[in-house]
């Protein structure tokens, strides 16, 4: 009887162990995975800005050389004003 008894805290002892070991080991891993997914967020939101910003030189870019080629045609025809 006191073998059972023993053999059941010592069993118990080492599923608590256990569990507690691995519990301890999850909460790392989960802070890890919320951190890995705020950093994917943050590069996604760079990522995103970067194009836009990209997209809007290129638009001001394309204005940049229309009005250059119009200045350039103006200065050949010599139908510039001073102002």
């Amino acid at each position: 009887m006191a073998a059972a008894a023993a053999a059941s805290a010592l069993t118990l002892f080492v599923v608590t162990f256990a569990g507690l070991e691995g519990f301890c080991f999850v909460i790392p891993l989960v802070d890890f995975e919320v951190r890995r997914h705020a950093m994917f967020v943050r590069a996604e939101k760079n990522v995103n800005e970067l194009n836009l910003f990209g997209e809007l030189m290129k638009k001001e870019s394309k204005t940049l050389l229309e009005k250059a080629a119009l200045a350039e045609k103006d200065m050949i025809r010599g139908e510039t004003e001073l102002k």
